[in-house]
């Protein structure tokens, strides 16, 4: 079965997948909407410190974390922002049990747990696959950018095993599955 894929580098082809980024900026449009495979491009990069966000969703991120009354800081948050922290948590568990992050900024402990146990975002590789719902110039998306068409994502999905050494191609391209 022959798939329509777009390459994107890493760490945003993971942030596509697990939902957090649900606008992929492009400077062209395409008529095709449906099932698209994302493809990592680029290097493996571990998961993405906080400079890889947009500045108003970083401060808002720190923000509610920083907050003294969690419950109060959560209730109106993004689901972006839900699924970032839920991402994060899922890496401290797995790769940071050795790692204080009462003392630690998150973005240290990652890089640190990184040295030790090596990347968890792949490159060259079909790492999942969404639906392209649309293309906009008008998105208020938070990962939106000025002056690109914004491809909206809808139905993200990340596969238990990428597949892997696919190199990719740039605009739409065909993989066959």
């Amino acid at each position: 079965m022959l798939n329509k894929v777009i390459s994107v580098q890493q760490p945003y082809a993971s942030l596509i997948c697990y939902g957090i980024k649900t606008v992929e900026n492009r400077t062209w449009k395409t008529d095709y909407r449906g099932k698209l495979l994302i493809h990592a491009s680029g290097d493996a990069v571990t998961f993405p410190d906080s400079r890889y966000l947009p500045e108003n969703y970083r401060e808002n991120l720190y923000k509610r974390m920083e907050s003294e009354d969690q419950e109060k800081a959560w209730k109106d948050a993004p689901e972006s922002m839900l699924k970032y922290c839920w991402l994060l948590e899922q890496t401290y568990k797995f790769y940071g049990k050795d790692i204080d992050t009462e003392t630690e900024h998150p973005d240290k402990w990652l890089k640190e747990s990184a040295k030790k146990y090596g990347n968890l975002m792949p490159a060259q590789a079909i790492i999942g696959e969404c639906t392209l719902s649309d293309i906009v110039q008008d998105s208020k998306d938070d990962f939106a950018e000025p002056n690109c068409y914004h491809w909206i994502i809808t139905e993200p999905y990340t596969y238990n095993k990428p597949i892997i050494n696919v190199l990719g191609h740039r605009r739409l391209w065909t993989f066959e599955t």
